[in-house]
């Protein structure tokens, strides 16, 4: 069981979980970035700033990485509600910043059948991720939250555009970017 935390309400105990992603797309991390721990801001709300610790590996297989990142919640399924939340909103940035589609698996099972398909195909890495670029990712993600939300929700219809299978589709998000 995770450890609780104590909050100032006395019937709301939250619990720290730890969740782990793979993400697909033409990207790995350079060799300089540094892959430990970092702590990033997620979320403020209420006049509080929650935390998550991130920590990226490279994965064996061309175009995936694997994120660790931590989620503050009272139950495991808000947990991974809002570590999807969180983690979209990572991916729309990383998708901006790289210009290529990232997507990413919560379940091991999906992930399972994401690498299957990858290596059906052939995939070439065409970028890679900075520590800069990194950095920038994780520090800006509430910020953009709290003073631009239209810009992050300019990149979250850009990714979809990248990703979608459909020319009438694709064309719809990019209108909706501009």
């Amino acid at each position: 069981m995770p450890e609780p935390l104590l909050t100032n309400e006395s019937s709301l105990v939250l619990h720290r979980f730890v969740m782990t992603a793979v993400l697909f797309g033409p990207v790995r991390p350079d060799q300089s970035l540094h892959r430990q721990t970092q702590r990033a801001i997620k979320s403020h709300t209420e006049g509080r700033d929650f935390f998550t610790d991130i920590t990226l590996h490279e994965s064996r297989q061309p175009g995936s990485m694997r994120i660790e990142y931590t989620v503050t919640a009272t139950s495991p399924s808000s947990a991974e509600r809002a570590g999807a939340v969180y983690l979209s909103q990572l991916c729309d940035l990383l998708s901006a910043t790289i210009r290529s589609p990232i997507r990413f698996f919560l379940p091991d099972e999906d992930a399972r059948e994401e690498r299957i398909r990858t290596n059906q195909k052939a995939t070439t890495l065409d970028r890679v991720l900075t520590e800069e670029e990194w950095h920038w990712i994780t520090g800006s993600l509430v910020f953009l939250r709290r003073e631009h939300p239209r810009y992050l929700a300019g990149a979250s219809w850009y990714r979809k555009g990248l990703i979608g299978g459909d020319v009438l589709d694709n064309f719809c998000c990019f209108w909706r970017v501009i």
